[in-house]
């Protein structure tokens, strides 16, 4: 395989960069060359390079007129031996700028060197350019139609990352580059990357490494190569390699594309994110790019964070290296480009249960000194479980601390979709399975305090978690299914779950988005929905606000058990603690294992799929009882699609990701279920690790330890506050109103 996927342009974040008929360069170039229009007759061009000059020239030619050029470096007749090696290397390349350039300077075009953007400001449809010199002095640029933009580029190597190609981290220039040699065999033999998806190096570096790249490719192939060409190649490569140097040296830039950034200053214009909602993340000792988006929705829009993530390496540099880059940059994840659900929507064979996988591997660099710390209860996993839990204890108890290997809500609660399930889902639920019943009884005692249980909670909190609770549909489209439905609803009513069948008229008129194929559902009127990105934070942050003791990003290396109760050994901690509560989901088995103890918990990496915000149409959460399927809308437009079709631990990028049959068998469910999916497109996916528990939640103390508690289930996000109020009682008051906790829970 041979990427060239090019690179694209950085914005330059200043207010007003994300207005309408401001562009990059390039996209100015496509307008004019390609579709032969252009949206003004009066142009203002900024940025660093020769790129803005040739651009300058084309616009000129075109008969517009180019008002001004703001050049970040210095003329370049002040840099006469880099000029004259640039002269002698690639002498037409280098005199044909310069006659662009003085050409520009005749038609009267004002050229500003060292000066840079400082903000655009629009009226009308007319903009006005603010330029700062190096000397902090102000021009001002009045009656512009088209404002284009050059601060440099990015280059597009998604695919690079998601193949876990060997790459580093350029300070310099903030982005990560691929590691290749001359002829773009990357760490991968088999895959090559040439031009400037693995790096800037221009126009002629990259023709010659794409010649470079099938050369040796054709030798591999045919067992033949021409000496003679690759000599010549080798000669022009390296020939343009030197002719780069000395231009960047003329065009010598010394500022970052948040030179000019403002509190307002839109950073993510998909999610209209900016950076005061970004700056308080800089005083942090350690960042993590997923909590970042969790909280703010940074890199969340259509442009899968192609327009944000250099804010973030440019913001965060000094906290980049080449150790860790890629847990600092956004995950990886399909699509690479935004996709109609009909394109990838493939129906694939149904199944019954989960499908566990390995987890990711989660490593942390070991400290030699340590410091000690005692707390009373000391919780391990600052998911919902976690700050559920400290949540109802520290009503009670100060003395407390939650222990994270990240940051509080980074794995599966951050990456959670937001369901409120009352009902039981179809592929918990097997009619054909009598010793089933039993757990399903425990679940849904519990299952139906939830939504009220979260209603309390936001009050408490004064917070909008942005609950509904606009019920839940269970779809059936023949008759061997709604035997299966029956069975389910009888087995909820018996519990007090208000459920109940309807048949197509019933509920077609209501929701007329739902496939005419879909004959009966099944609605239970106290479903809904959460946003889990604001719940959990807002819990954490009334925990902060109680002086509640964290300790995050701190990897669990050992656990003793002691006389005073436990010692828990992490990377940069010892902490003794009387009272140990494991909430550590996926990896509870990995924290019992410490303590030499059994426990049945399975890890089940999961998918979601997110399509583009349309017109929010679909209140009520959708399933469907004879296929794997969840699907709601967020308020903003979004489709969230899933349903337990399995994901997959990467050994390649070390993250959870989704398979491509998992991927459009899902899309395939949600698209007959709702034909009008087809031509809105898919904009991201992620994959994070769930858990299966033997279909009630797993609560208590250990039977064969006192003092070590576990608290972990399947819907977590439903149950976390229900389930934290019921371990805090069993651990201040050991109230035990479940068993949820017996023998066969350790087998």
């Amino acid at each position: 395989m041979i990427v060239a996927t090019g690179s694209y342009e950085k914005p330059f974040y200043v207010n007003g960069w994300h207005l309408p008929n401001v562009m990059g360069t390039g996209a100015a170039q496509i307008f004019l060359k390609s579709h032969k229009v252009f949206p003004g007759k009066n142009v203002v061009i900024c940025g660093n390079g020769p790129l803005n000059f040739q651009l300058a020239s084309e616009l000129e030619k075109k008969g517009l007129k180019v008002i001004a050029i703001s050049e970040t470096g210095k003329s370049p007749f002040k840099n006469f031996l880099s000029s004259f090696m640039c002269s002698i290397l690639s002498p037409l390349i280098f005199f044909k700028g310069v006659i662009n350039y003085l050409k520009l300077l005749t038609k009267k075009s004002q050229v500003f060197h060292e000066h840079t953007l400082k903000d655009i400001r629009e009226d009308n449809g007319k903009k006005t350019v603010s330029l700062v010199s190096k000397n902090n002095k102000i021009i001002e640029i009045n009656d512009v139609d088209v404002v284009c933009l050059n601060y440099g580029f990015y280059p597009n190597n998604d695919i690079a990352r998601l193949l876990g190609l060997s790459g580093s981290f350029n300070k310099k220039k903030n982005y990560f580059e691929v590691k290749k040699n001359l002829f773009g065999e990357t760490s991968d033999e088999n895959v090559y990357f040439v031009g400037e998806a693995a790096r800037n190096v221009g126009a002629a570096v990259s023709l010659y490494e794409g010649q470079l790249a099938a050369f040796k490719i054709i030798s591999k192939l045919a067992g033949r190569i021409n000496l003679f060409k690759i000599l010549l190649v080798k000669t022009n490569y390296y020939r343009s390699i030197l002719f780069q140097f000395f231009l960047w040296k003329i065009f010598s830039k010394s500022i970052s594309n948040v030179e000019n950034i403002s509190d307002e200053t839109i950073v993510c214009r998909c999610e209209n994110v900016r950076f005061k909602h970004l700056k308080k993340f800089l005083s942090y000792d350690q960042i993590d790019s997923g909590l970042i988006k969790r909280i703010t929705r940074l890199g969340m829009g259509r442009c899968q964070a192609r327009y944000c993530s250099p804010a973030l390496t440019e913001l965060f540099q000094n906290k980049f290296d080449d150790k860790n880059f890629k847990d600092l940059m956004f995950a990886p994840q399909n699509p690479i480009q935004p996709v109609n659900v009909e394109q990838v929507a493939h129906e694939k064979e149904e199944w019954y249960g989960y499908v566990s996988d390995d987890l990711p591997k989660l490593f942390k660099t070991n400290l030699i000194k340590k410091k000690s710390y005692k707390h009373k209860i000391s919780i391990i996993g600052a998911g919902i479980m976690g700050v559920s839990a400290a949540y109802y204890l520290s009503k009670r108890e100060k003395d407390l601390c939650l222990i994270d290997l990240k940051q509080p809500n980074s794995q599966a609660s951050g990456s959670n979709a937001g369901s409120l399930h009352l009902q039981l889902l179809s592929y918990d639920f097997d009619p054909n399975n009598s010793k089933q019943k039993e757990s399903l009884v425990k679940l849904l005692t519990v299952q139906k305090k939830a939504p009220e249980k979260w209603r309390e909670l936001e009050l408490e909190l004064k917070s909008d978690f942005e609950i509904s609770t606009d019920g839940g549909l269970m779809l059936v489209e023949n008759e061997s299914d709604l035997k299966k439905l029956i069975n389910k609803v009888e087995l909820e009513k018996s519990v007090g779950v208000d459920t109940r069948i309807l048949e197509f008229d019933q509920f077609h008129s209501k929701f007329p988005l739902i496939s005419n194929k879909m004959k009966y559902a099944g609605f239970c009127a106290g479903e809904g929905k959460i946003n889990p990105l604001l719940a959990t934070n807002k819990i954490f942050e009334s925990l902060a606000s109680k002086n509640i003791s964290g300790y995050f990003n701190d990897n669990i290396q050992a656990i003793e058990k002691t006389n005073f109760g436990f010692k828990v050994i992490t990377s940069s901690s010892i902490i003794e603690t009387e009272i140990l509560l494991c909430c550590a989901g996926s990896w509870s088995n990995q924290i019992a294992n410490h303590l030499n103890l059994p426990l049945k918990v399975r890890g089940i990496p999961q998918q979601m799929i997110v399509t583009e915000p349309v017109e929010y149409q679909l209140k009520t959460l959708v399933a469907h009882i004879g296929r794997h399927l969840t699907l709601k809308q967020a308020s903003n437009g979004n489709f969230i699609i899933g349903g337990g079709w399995t994901a997959e631990s990467s050994k390649l990028t070390g993250h959870t990701h989704c398979k491509l049959d998992s991927f459009e068998g899902n899309a395939w469910v949600a698209n007959r279920v709702i034909p009008a999916l087809s031509k809105i497109k898919i904009i991201r996916s992620w994959a994070a690790m769930s858990v299966d528990v033997g279909g009630y939640p797993l609560v208590g103390e250990h039977p064969m330890m006192k003092n070590f508690y576990v608290m972990v289930s399947s819907n977590g996000y439903t149950l976390g506050p229900v389930l934290g109020e019921i371990i805090s009682k069993q651990i201040l008051d050991n109230h035990s109103e479940y068993n949820f906790f017996d023998q066969s829970r350790v087998n």
